[in-house]
């Protein structure tokens, strides 16, 4: 009886043949067959369908960060990245300062645009300027008035929180309020403030044509009351936080004759 390592070797010799047999009888085969095999040793779909499923999944043993972990990191990693431009890039722009020059002290036109940090934003096309009317070069002191009518519901009394003013600056800019003009139709920045100041412009030819002042027309200041109203401020809203008396009753209403005569 042959002895179990014989068997072993005889068997592996077989194997090795048959290998060496189907091997060269592959390089010489056709294209075709080439092809095939190749074809025929790629994953279908099926197969990476089944190593995919849910079921066969791993369970999670706590050898990895978590969704809000994953969150943190890439914070973390934005960060060194505005780290990096801010000691890589920001150097290099030292060669683009200006000095800061000053307006001169006969301009008090101010122009306002949001800018977003360089994200896109439809707000970053809107632009807004504001100017006292005070400063307007008027031709004759009745052309204001005249400009208050045509201007509406754009002046106002009060100086817009976000003109950029200084209190000192308003003690003498404020005497016949503000006009706010802005513009958001436009696709740029540039044609918005271009049509605020060509709007301006006309406002200021028109007031000062002196074929008629309109001067017998009252200026309406609905939509100053309409604020004040619903922002509860103003003079309207403090008459309202408590009930009439009759010490609210106006004096000039009384008459100026005694009771007794009046019967009599």
């Amino acid at each position: 009886m042959a002895s179990l390592s014989a068997v072993l070797r005889r068997a592996n010799g077989q194997l090795a043949r048959t290998s060496i047999s189907s091997s060269s009888a592959w390089v010489a085969g056709s294209s075709v067959q080439r092809r095939s095999f190749r074809s025929n040793d790629l994953p279908t779909f099926k197969s990476l369908q089944d190593e995919f499923e849910l079921e066969d999944i791993e369970e999670y043993a706590g050898d990895d960060a978590t969704g809000l972990g994953h969150l943190i990191l890439r914070q973390q990693r934005e960060y060194l990245n505005l780290f990096r431009k801010i000691e890589l890039e920001v150097p290099q722009l030292k060669a683009f300062r200006q000095p800061f020059v000053p307006p001169p002290s006969d301009k008090y036109l101010t122009q306002r645009q949001l800018w977003y940090g360089g994200e896109q934003h439809p707000a970053e096309k809107k632009a807004v300027i504001v100017v006292p009317v005070s400063k307007l070069p008027f031709a004759q002191p009745s052309a204001i008035h005249k400009f208050k009518l045509i201007a509406g519901t754009r002046w106002t009394r009060d100086c817009p929180k976000d003109a950029g003013f200084s209190s000192q600056e308003l003690e003498s800019l404020g005497e016949h309020g503000f006009v706010k003009i802005s513009c958001e139709d436009m696709t740029e920045h540039g044609l918005n403030l271009k049509w605020c100041s060509d709007v301006l412009d006309r406002m200021v030819t028109e007031s000062n044509d002196a074929t008629d002042s309109f001067s017998d027309i009252p200026i309406d200041d609905r939509h100053i009351r309409s604020r004040d109203r619903k922002q509860r401020t103003g003079k309207l809203h403090a008459r309202r936080a408590k009930r009439p008396t009759l010490g609210d009753f106006p004096k000039e209403w009384l008459p100026k004759e005694s009771p007794s005569s009046v019967v009599a």
